[in-house]
């Protein structure tokens, strides 16, 4: 989580809401950014270490 946010927060995207889920193997993260600059989140996503999936859902 540090890592997603530092990413967003480092190119000025604001987080509008945040879902977090683990369990002992695996977590997942869902967010809500502004739409504007939802292509540009998605891209710093991929690049997060150790991310597996990124999509984005309207």
């Amino acid at each position: 989580m540090s890592e997603i946010n530092t990413q967003l927060s480092k190119h000025k995207i604001n987080i509008l809401g945040q879902y977090l889920k683990t369990n002992d193997a695996i977590g997942y993260v869902v967010l809500d950014v502004n739409k504007h600059l939802s292509k540009n989140a998605l891209a710093l996503l991929r690049n997060v270490k150790a991310t597996i999936k990124v999509r984005l859902l309207y």
